[in-house]
């Protein structure tokens, strides 16, 4: 799985000289009882090496733990403060700057990583060094393009999206014997309540609607949907 664990030395990394670095940013968090723990950095992988792959970046090692504080009421859930990932953030770009490449795409599978978001905006003050990809537009329309019937927000953990793309890349990962929808759109104390405010099952969405197919079409369509913000990015001092 050389998409998960990059298969590269460092003289191949210098002969490629690659446009730009892809860090995926997953989590190792709850998904239900038919997903494994560590959904959340497979998908961050998978979408960012078909991002590197069609646009000359280079994939660097996942984040395998990050804010994963909503999920707490779950048995296994494991996270980081927010210090500390924007300290991994700051510390990774800033050892690539050693590098001849000095632009970095940040593939962030975990919504609960609000602070990325700030990251990119602080380093991006003075130069153009962090782009997040896929922007929710970018989901979007892939999502459209893939057939996935149920948006971001009905589609929150553990749904239709998540399952699809697992489905595509790593069926061995899934239990579908234990799916289980469930449909629970208000969740106005969510930073309060957690996610067991809302589910007993970890899950809010719609698995059921999941297919190898859309995942697989979600994955080719994202490289396309993202490449004119991308090279926006690259073309910036």
């Amino acid at each position: 799985m050389d998409w998960v664990l990059p298969n590269v030395s460092s003289p191949e990394l210098q002969h490629q000289q690659p446009e730009f670095w892809v860090l995926p940013v997953g989590a190792f968090e709850q998904h239900g009882a038919h997903l494994p723990m560590v959904t959340d950095t497979l998908i961050a992988c998978a979408v960012g090496h078909r991002i590197a792959q069609a646009h000359g970046g280079a994939m660097l090692s996942p984040v395998t733990v990050s804010c994963s504080h909503e999920h707490a009421g779950f048995y296994g859930t494991a996270w980081v403060s927010a210090t500390t990932l924007l300290s991994i953030l700051s510390d990774t770009l800033a050892a690539l700057k050693h590098s001849d490449c000095r632009k970095l795409v940040i593939v962030n599978g975990h919504g609960g990583n609000y602070v990325v978001n700030s990251f990119a905006q602080q380093q991006n003050v003075k130069a153009a060094e962090v782009l997040l990809l896929p922007a929710r537009q970018h989901h979007q329309q892939a999502a459209r393009i893939a057939g996935i019937e149920t948006d971001l927000h009905q589609d929150m953990h553990g749904g239709e999206f998540e399952t699809s793309i697992l489905m595509a890349v790593a069926p061995e990962y899934l239990r579908p014997e234990r799916m289980q929808d469930h449909q629970h759109d208000e969740r106005p104390l969510l930073t309060l309540t957690g996610m067991k405010g809302y589910t007993e099952s970890g899950i809010i969405g719609f698995p059921s609607k999941a297919s190898a197919a859309k995942g697989e079409a979600f994955l080719q369509a994202i490289a396309n949907v993202v490449a004119g913000d991308l090279q926006h990015f690259l073309s910036l001092p």
